[in-house]
């Protein structure tokens, strides 16, 4: 119970402004990403489903992050990425672009 109550509290308190909403989500980014100790906090995005036929093969050290990881394939799928630079322009850590 005590979690939900915090969890309406923070989504209240984002509604007020956009300023004060912008300093509550820095806030609790850098309070997950600061007890991430071991690094194991790589993707800041929700995943994707892959609800069609088409299975991506992964790594199983990869496979805890399978949704992450499919969205990026998602995105770019129908894209030749060979012999080109890529820049990843977000508000994460950069876990997509290094992976």
């Amino acid at each position: 119970m005590k979690a939900n109550w915090i969890a309406l509290l923070f989504i209240r308190l984002t509604d007020i402004s956009s300023r004060l909403r912008q300093k509550l989500w820095r806030w609790i980014y850098n309070k997950i990403v600061s007890r991430d100790k071991l690094g194991n906090f790589v993707f800041m995005n929700y995943g994707y489903l892959n609800t069609d036929d088409k299975f991506l093969l992964l790594e199983p050290t990869d496979e805890p992050h399978r949704l992450f990881i499919q969205l990026y394939d998602f995105v770019v799928n129908d894209i030749s990425l060979q012999d080109k630079d890529i820049i990843e322009v977000g508000c994460g850590r950069g876990g997509g672009g290094a992976s």
